[in-house]
């Protein structure tokens, strides 16, 4: 399955969203002028004009406060140039995505929505987006997406420390059923930069603090301010439990309330604003209490030679002896046809529900630690089990261990993308001939 992050942000919402006709948007005049300029290959206004015109779509849609429309076109350029940049580094490495990768994702997202191919082409072209302008876009993700992982993704290293660390943290998978939705302002700085510069930058953050305290709208200012991956959606980061929100902020969001500002806060890549849109309580059904069940059986086989009935009633025979006294287990290992748990008299070791059949369930639900089940029949044969111990696990260690390692992934991946984006565009060769910018 391809993954819903690949894909385009607008056609994120685009999706989401019951699509109208953009009110306010206005046919825009398709020009072939050049406005930017990235490392020789042209952007052209036709270019901005239609990702204006899709942006301006999407943001209607969400109630989105709008700056002036220099300011978005000088937001929207900036994002146009770090894809026309990956683009040709994409070209360059060789990455390429086939019709048969396309065609998945394209149907996975048909499928999101309940809708047939034809149905989403007919709902994109009613909107007035060709459906493929919405493939190439859609092409266009997933190599970006292909190629941050081969340049970004596949450096990134994951200790065994951390993951303890993590596990045990307030950050910790276990810790909380909370979810915060954040907005998200950054200002960078440059790698090396200077007191004087990091000095300026700061004293813009301050400033727009102080703004936003004071009432003005965080997320028009995101979109007119922010260099962030989301400043075009508003700064909006989305739903996301406190492991998957950024390392810097971790400490702070908890304590805040909702619609406070906190900010600046300083890191490696810049100054941050954050502001808590909302919070909710979920329940992680992963993380709900499962109970694992030690037993072990006996397995007897019906045959041409040995009719259910007989079978049932050996087994009868053997619980009795069981009751009087005799070894399970030594009954197991002379009588059982499971040869794997047979040679251990029997012990198949720990099960949870999800691992056996239902019948199982039934049985093991009922019987407590050390009482021996009447015989039952599965559609491996007939069985006789005894419950050694019963125990309640959140998760199995293995499987916290690798949500954490995926979190911790996407925590380190989202922060050295954006340094990684940075050095991109500050080694390129970039002009903007847009008046204005």
């Amino acid at each position: 399955m391809i993954s819903v992050r690949f894909l385009f942000i607008f056609l994120i919402g685009l999706m989401a969203y019951p699509l109208q006709a953009a009110p306010h948007a206005k046919k825009l005049v398709v020009l072939d002028r050049m406005v930017a300029s990235v490392n020789g290959e042209a952007i052209t206004e036709s270019d901005l004009n239609k990702q204006t015109q899709l942006l301006l779509v999407r943001l209607q849609q969400t109630d989105t406060a709008l700056p002036p429309m220099n300011v978005l076109h000088k937001q929207l350029l900036e994002r146009m140039i770090l894809e026309k940049l990956q683009l040709q580094l994409a070209t360059q490495e060789g990455v390429i995505i086939d019709d048969s990768t396309l065609d998945n994702a394209i149907e996975e997202i048909a499928s999101r929505d309940n809708l047939s191919l034809h149905q989403m082409q007919k709902f994109l072209e009613e909107q007035g987006i060709p459906f493929a302008q919405f493939c190439e876009t859609i092409k266009t993700e997933i190599t970006l997406s292909k190629l941050q992982q081969k340049e970004v993704g596949q450096n990134i290293i994951i200790s065994k420390a951390e993951i303890e660390h993590f596990l045990t943290s307030p950050a910790g998978l276990g810790e909380s059923d909370t979810e915060f939705r954040l907005g998200h302002i950054l200002f960078p700085v440059p790698e090396e930069a200077t007191k004087v510069e990091l000095d300026k930058i700061e004293a813009e953050a301050k400033t727009i603090v102080k703004q936003l305290k004071t009432g003005a709208n965080f997320s028009e200012v995101a979109i007119a301010k922010s260099s962030g991956q989301q400043a075009l959606e508003g700064g909006d980061l989305g739903w996301r439990k406190l492991g998957f929100i950024p390392t810097v902020f971790v400490k702070v969001v908890p304590t805040l309330k909702v619609n406070e500002i906190y900010g600046p806060i300083q890191d490696s890549s810049g100054f941050h604003i954050i502001k808590l849109l909302d919070k909710r309580n979920t329940i992680t059904a992963s993380l709900k209490p499962k109970q694992e069940v030690h037993l072990r059986q006996i397995l007897i086989k019906t045959s041409a030679k040995r009719s259910e009935p007989e079978v049932e009633e050996r087994l009868a025979a053997l619980r009795q002896q069981i009751v009087n006294g005799a070894s399970f287990a030594q009954l197991a290992q002379k009588h059982s046809e499971e040869m794997n748990s047979a040679t251990k008299g029997g012990d198949i070791g720990w099960v949870s529900e999800a691992s056996v059949v239902s019948e199982f369930n039934q049985q093991m639900a009922k019987l407590k630690a050390g009482e021996i089940s009447q015989p039952f029949k599965t559609s491996l044969g007939w069985h006789l089990i005894q419950i050694i111990e019963k125990r309640t696990r959140t998760t199995p260690n293995e499987a916290l261990r690798n949500k954490a390692m995926e979190v911790l992934y996407q925590q380190k991946f989202d922060e050295q993308l954006i340094s990684w984006l940075r050095r991109l565009r500050a080694n390129a060769e970039v002009e903007i001939y847009l008046n204005g910018l």
